[in-house]
């Protein structure tokens, strides 16, 4: 225990500063000391217990989403408490991870077929060991494994083997999208000239 916080010491002030920081603007907005406590714990609960936290690398900007969020779910409780309780719920589940707002439309988002004609080339090629560009693809595999990045291999296995989407691949991979996105252009690009 006593080792996970002075690993994580960085961490930990700056989640305290950030709570006394809400505390500060929960209070300069008249808010009573009960209904601040309820947002901030009903919300830690939910987005804890339901998923897991979706969170920024970057401190400043996990900082400001933060601010902004419970800032706005002040104001509501200002107006009504249960209204702003409710919004925490939602955007507690929202922010989980466990939420996926695309399968709220009737239509897929193009990122996740971005890929799709050489993911189903490679799954259709490891799925028949007869194919003749079988033996070609596993020493590509190689190829990618040994001689480029771990990572590119990584997203190679998750977008390109398993269909996982980018967000997917990133949350799995604990890295940005936008690294995933660059890397699995490369290796869409390599599968591109290679079965050709």
């Amino acid at each position: 225990m006593i080792k996970n916080i002075t690993k994580n010491w960085v961490s930990i002030l700056f989640n305290v500063a950030e709570i006394i920081i809400l505390f500060g603007i929960a209070l300069s907005l008249g808010l009573c000391l009960r209904t601040i406590i309820i947002i901030m714990v009903s919300w830690t609960i939910v987005r804890n217990v339901i998923g897991v936290g979706l969170h920024y690398k970057a401190w400043y900007l996990c900082g400001i989403w933060t601010i902004a969020i419970f800032v706005s779910l002040f104001v509501v409780a200002r107006l009504d408490f249960v209204l702003s309780l409710i919004l925490t719920l939602f955007a507690a589940l929202i922010l989980s991870g466990r939420a996926n707002l695309c399968d709220t439309f009737l239509f897929k988002p193009s990122g996740q077929t971005r890929y799709r004609k050489e993911i189903d080339t490679v799954q259709a090629i490891l799925k028949d060991s007869n194919h003749p560009m079988y033996n070609t693809l596993l020493a590509h595999e190689k190829l990618i494994l040994y001689e480029g990045e771990q990572y590119m291999h990584e997203v190679y296995t998750h977008i390109f083997k398993n269909g996982l989407t980018l967000n997917e691949t990133a949350r799995l991979m604990d890295i940005e999208t936008t690294y995933v996105s660059r890397a699995g252009n490369l290796v869409q690009w390599g599968l591109k000239t290679l079965l050709k």
